[in-house]
């Protein structure tokens, strides 16, 4: 395989859209006619010519279309498809959404979403949950509460059981022992449809959207269930959209979206679902410091909301930013529970994140 050919084959999917289906299909139909075009005219007098055209185009794509020409490229399929009546008949216009401060839904807002506890007890209860993985332990004994509109940010080094609880809450995985209890109710082995139907949602750490459907779409799948209509679904969500600031990329494909933006349609999706309880793992985990600031913000936002939330970040900055509380977890267990500022200048706190004395035993 020649140099050129590999130069080739790399531009082809970095112009196309890295991680799309398509890009490179796309890159191949700009490269090869340039390749074609550069031979005709110059021939071999300006050999190595069209690599010359090729940088300029990775600079150009890399500056001006980090996502690749991808979104474009469906878009301009999709729009001739409907030229020739091939394809979906559209909705009608929807009028631009505005990035507002809040989520307005149609029953009054996202607060309604969100019943009280009956007594005034906690919205979410461990009580000694466990989990192993043959000899490794997960989750060991971990016991904490959280309130009703209260933020607790679970912080911990890599491999602390931090994931490996919130698949425990939502009901992904299964405790080996303890209890889990959601409004004053004890979920059992409910799985995670039953549990986000009552109320609880979640993001991951890697972003799982649906690569084939477009932003709208994406967040229409939380929407359907609880709206009467299709145009009902899409209207709501795109108040979603709006709140987390993509009421711009309402019809762009979830591939043709960057980190960040993945990040926020990840947020609107679960906060379609109308959460009472939303669990973010490491919600600014990949961005560059230049979107870092805004996503923070975002979260701060749905904070205001008074929603609650259980969120796993590394950053202690971030988390001491947004958070109410803090549970520190090293090796499975819960070490340190408390404000932000006390858990984060303990001594075993700073001693585990600098890599010095582990826990007590």
């Amino acid at each position: 395989m020649s140099l050129d050919f590999s130069v080739q084959m790399v531009i082809m999917a970095v112009l196309g859209g890295i991680g799309t289906v398509l890009g490179p299909l796309w890159g191949a139909l700009v490269l090869v006619p340039i390749a074609e075009l550069t031979r005709a005219f110059w021939g071999g007098s300006l050999q190595g010519v069209h690599l010359i055209v090729y940088g300029a185009l990775l600079i150009l794509v890399i500056l001006y279309w980090p996502q690749g020409i991808d979104p474009w490229m469906r878009g301009g399929v999709d729009a001739l498809a409907r030229v020739l009546g091939l394809g979906r008949r559209p909705e009608s216009p929807a009028a631009a959404v505005e990035n507002a401060p809040r989520i307005v839904l149609p029953e009054g807002g996202l607060l309604t979403a969100r019943p009280g506890v009956d007594g005034g007890g906690p919205l979410l209860s461990l009580r000694g949950v466990s989990r192993s993985f043959g000899g490794a332990v997960g989750v060991r004994d971990v016991t904490f509460d959280v309130k009703a509109g209260e933020v607790v940010g679970i912080i911990g080094a890599n491999g602390a059981g931090k994931t490996t609880l919130f698949n425990l809450i939502t009901g992904t995985l299964a405790p080996d022992g303890g209890e889990i209890a959601f409004a004053g109710h004890g979920l059992g082995r409910r799985g995670p449809d039953a549990r986000c139907r009552l109320g609880i949602a979640r993001t991951f750490q890697i972003v799982r959207p649906f690569t084939g459907m477009t932003a709208i779409e994406n967040v229409m799948v939380a929407t359907l269930p609880h709206a009467g209509d299709v145009g009902g679904a899409r209207r709501e969500a795109e108040r979603y959209l709006g709140f987390v600031g993509l009421a711009h990329r309402v019809d762009v494909p979830a591939s043709g979206l960057s980190t960040g933006e993945r990040k926020r349609l990840e947020l609107a999706r679960a906060l379609a679902t109308r959460p009472r309880l939303l669990l973010l793992d490491e919600v600014t985990g990949g961005l560059d410091q230049r979107s870092l600031p805004g996503l923070v913000r975002l979260i701060q936002k749905v904070k205001a909301e008074g929603l609650t939330l259980l969120v796993i970040e590394h950053n202690l900055r971030v988390i001491s930013a947004v958070a109410d509380r803090l549970v520190m977890m090293h090796l499975g267990r819960k070490i340190q529970e408390g404000p932000p500022p006390v858990v984060v200048n303990d001594p075993e706190v700073i001693a585990i994140y600098v890599g010095g004395a582990g826990a007590r035993g």
